[in-house]
């Protein structure tokens, strides 16, 4: 808030956040969003995992709009059951990348 960014949340769904409430968000606020941070994989406190079709999704608007994507992935090699979903930088485009995967060791040992 001291550097005049404004916090902006969005629903969460079973499959992950919810896309077109994102989508809203960057129309009303056209040009200004500059970042969407999210935790793709076990998000906490919901649990739920990204569905691939919303990541892809997330990524097309991330190149429409001009945003940034923080994937926090600490989770993604952590699995009790298969999961079928690729990180989110395997949807990105290494000539104009929009995706920065992120993610720490000392959360899957803690």
């Amino acid at each position: 808030k001291d550097r005049g960014m404004s916090l902006q949340g969005v629903p969460m769904q079973a499959d992950g956040m919810d896309i077109d409430a994102v989508e809203k968000l960057l129309e009303k606020h056209s040009g200004k969003i500059k970042m969407v941070y999210t935790v793709p994989v076990h998000h906490n406190p919901t649990g739920c995992t990204m569905s691939d079709a919303k990541r892809q999704r997330l990524v097309a608007l991330a190149r429409k709009h001009n945003f940034v994507i923080v994937a926090d992935e600490a989770y993604q090699l952590l699995n009790f059951e298969p999961v079928n979903v690729k990180p989110m930088f395997y949807y990105d485009d290494p000539a104009d990348p929009k995706v920065l995967s992120i993610g720490t060791f000392s959360k899957l040992i803690g």
